[in-house]
């Protein structure tokens, strides 16, 4: 006798088949699709940080090196050599004597005057002190902390062609915004007093804002024995003539968290490290009496 149906128990056994593959199939697009936004975000995080680093890079081998530090030397020997110098120079006269008589009933009076100058000499010394500067000659460089990083580099303008004089000096700054993110300032003229003593920009302009997603930002410089957790290119180095200079290399740490999509949880920061090498370095240590 043949049967009309499937049985109830067939048909519930059918469905659950169906469920399970149902089922395994999800899991396994769901995986791919998680696999793909993860690589995907960690391409584009990692394509932010290579270009963020490229940048930084060339705009650290651009910075102002010590291209003579022997005409500091010669300075200071000119300095010392010129340093006690004495001019002298004299002024003298001569003097005279005259004798005179006259006679009155044939008694003669003689009379006789006496007159002298005496020679006066004037001593004059010039020295000069091998500490004054005798020019801004010192040059910027690299200044810096932990935190912030200033590059003091020379770049042709881009109006240079357009018959207006402009500086060829610019000073470019990286530090981290009061609201997060990597912040890049370039300033083209730097002759005031501000450069000497570079800080970033008190006003959280948007416009220097480049990477968001950097939540933090660590510089370090490599003296030629050990990192140091700041640098001043224009500090004498053992010989109190001779600047160091810039730094053998710079280290930078960066923290990323990429941006929160619809399909991955909560981001998980990551942290990059790249060191930039400066071969026209001085190679002076920052603290020549031992220690980083």
């Amino acid at each position: 006798m043949r049967r009309a149906a499937y049985t109830l128990i067939e048909v519930l056994l059918a469905l659950a088949i169906a469920a399970i593959l149902l089922g395994a199939l999800y899991s396994a697009l769901s995986l791919q699709i998680r696999g793909m936004n993860s690589g995907r975000e960690l391409i584009e995080q990692s394509a932010i940080v290579r270009s963020l680093f490229n940048r930084m890079g060339i705009d650290i081998t651009a910075s102002i090196n010590l291209v003579d530090p022997a005409r500091f030397r010669n300075l200071a020997a000119a300095a010392e050599a010129a340093a006690g110098t004495t001019t002298t120079t004299a002024s003298s006269s001569t003097g005279g004597t005259s004798t005179g008589g006259t006679s009155t009933g044939g008694t003669s009076t003689g009379g006789t005057s006496t007159g002298s100058s005496s020679s006066t000499t004037t001593d004059s010394t010039t020295t000069t002190d091998p500490t004054v500067p005798t020019g801004n000659v010192i040059p910027l460089g690299v200044m810096g902390d932990s935190t912030s990083l200033h590059l003091f580099a020379s770049k042709l303008p881009t109006d240079a062609l357009k018959g207006q004089l402009t500086c060829d000096i610019q000073r470019i700054s990286y530090w981290i915004g009061q609201k997060g993110g990597l912040c890049r300032a370039e300033m083209k003229v730097v002759l005031s007093q501000d450069a000497l003593n570079p800080t970033p920009p008190l006003d959280d302009n948007p416009n220097y804002n480049i990477a968001p997603e950097v939540v933090s930002a660590e510089f370090q410089y490599f003296d030629g024995s050990g990192w140091q957790d700041s640098w001043d290119s224009s500090l004498l180095g053992s010989d109190e003539v001779t600047p160091i200079g810039p730094p053998r290399a710079i280290a930078i740490t960066l923290t990323v968290v990429p941006s929160v999509s619809g399909t991955s949880s909560t981001p998980q920061p990551k942290t990059y490290r790249h060191v930039v090498v400066i071969p026209t370095a001085n190679g002076e240590s920052m603290n020549p009496a031992g220690g980083s």
